[in-house]
């Protein structure tokens, strides 16, 4: 972790592989209030107090195990 007095970075790492990333800041002008969970069938948001789901059509990790393009994204 490291931090100063305006931000703190926080990179965790847990027994089942999943990893997370925690970033805050206090010295960032305009700042931003947004929260995300990233997962492997979608993603959460919350900004400007509205909650986002984005659901994908099946998994990134199956999707990549399969894709052969260049840069390829499954659809949600």
């Amino acid at each position: 972790m490291e931090s100063n007095e305006d931000d703190v970075t926080a990179y965790v790492e847990y027994e089942n592989g999943a990893t997370g990333v925690f970033i805050a800041s206090t010295g960032e002008a305009p700042g931003t209030n947004r929260f995300e969970i990233a997962g492997d069938r979608g993603k959460m948001v919350i900004e400007n107090n509205e909650l986002t789901f984005y659901r994908l059509t099946e998994s990134e990790r199956g999707f990549n195990a399969r894709y052969t393009g260049g840069f390829g994204e499954p659809e949600s």
